[in-house]
């Protein structure tokens, strides 16, 4: 069919699994950066329950109850679910890089559609100090 707008302008989309499973909504974070669920079809939004302003989300759980978010941060990363309609949270996992030495961001973080696999990069800086005595 013809395009048409399914948000209106200033909402962006985070993330490529923004489309819920039965693909009757998408999340996406509006003007505000509040996220919210965004029908296909004509109607309102309605704000994602229990979030947390810094939320970046990741995915759709498979049956569509509940969204993947995480706060790029520093080691751990913490990856948590927020139900879609009470709000509830509840952790999924802590990542940590091997060695955290210099890290001080975790993220992106990819989970496959069935929650087995996930990918994850970080933020690293690392410096070296050298010392000299004796030099006039």
């Amino acid at each position: 069919g013809k395009p048409r707008a399914i948000t209106p302008e200033g909402v962006s989309f985070t993330f490529a699994a923004a489309i819920s499973p039965d693909g009757k909504s998408v999340v996406a974070t509006g003007p505000d950066r509040r996220l919210a669920i965004y029908p296909i079809e004509p109607a309102e939004p309605r704000p994602l329950p229990g979030q947390d302003p810094e939320d970046v989300p990741l995915r759709w759980m498979p049956d569509g109850s509940a969204i993947f978010v995480y706060h790029p941060s520093a080691p751990p990363l913490r990856v948590e679910t927020i139900d879609v309609k009470t709000g509830r949270r509840a952790p999924w996992k802590e990542l940590r890089p091997p060695d955290p030495s210099g890290v001080d961001q975790v993220g992106p973080i990819l989970i496959s559609p069935d929650e087995k696999s996930y990918v994850y990069s970080y933020r690293r800086a690392l410096d070296e100090l050298y010392l000299a005595t004796g030099l006039r």
